[in-house]
């Protein structure tokens, strides 16, 4: 991490900058740049976590997130549910992980509908393997350490509304600003 980056995450009373005009907008920014290297630190997490579990699988975060997805109570999602669980709009990503994932035995197709439009994956018996693998180096390594560090339940859960909350907000602020490209 560059030491300005460590000033802007460490140091509320940083100078300004061009995403940071003044106080306010400056922990914004704090705020911001926080979230990105929470969301760069999952996607390290999660491939760090599935080598942990079979050196051989080569995925990323997002394979992995997709995979977890794909198992998520237990029943088979399309392509279109799981960009909407996820929050992503990268279809076509999402198809290409897919297709990583069938070749390596993780997932399969499940067409109920017999339309291209009905396909639907699960995950194969080597995938529940590997996702309970990851569940359980995960609850040694990552909800221990949350446990250790003080974090009740209710803490949690307050936090995860608030980033929804912020989810929301960015969402909102998307929409508006692509109203303001086509003004």
């Amino acid at each position: 991490m560059a030491s300005n980056e460590t000033e802007i995450l460490g140091n509320r009373d940083t100078g300004p900058w061009h995403l940071g005009r003044d106080e306010y907008e400056r922990s914004v920014s704090r705020l911001e740049l926080a979230m990105f290297h929470v969301f760069e630190s999952i996607e390290r997490w999660e491939k760090e976590c599935i080598s942990a579990v079979d050196p051989a699988q080569s995925m990323s975060g997002h394979d992995s997130s997709l995979l977890h997805s794909i198992r998520s109570y237990d029943r088979p999602k399309g392509v279109s549910e799981l960009a909407q669980f996820l929050n992503r709009d990268d279809i076509a990503n999402i198809q290409y992980s897919i297709r990583k994932m069938q070749k390596s035995g993780l997932i399969q197709k499940s067409e109920e509908g017999g339309s291209r439009k009905d396909v639907t994956y699960e995950v194969t018996e080597h995938g529940q393997q590997l996702t309970e693998g990851f569940a359980d180096v995960r609850t040694k390594v990552l909800i221990n350490t949350y446990r250790q560090a003080g974090f009740s339940k209710e803490r949690i859960d307050e936090l995860a509304d608030l980033v929804i909350l912020l989810v929301g907000l960015y969402e909102s602020s998307g929409r508006s600003a692509m109203m303001e490209r086509l003004r």
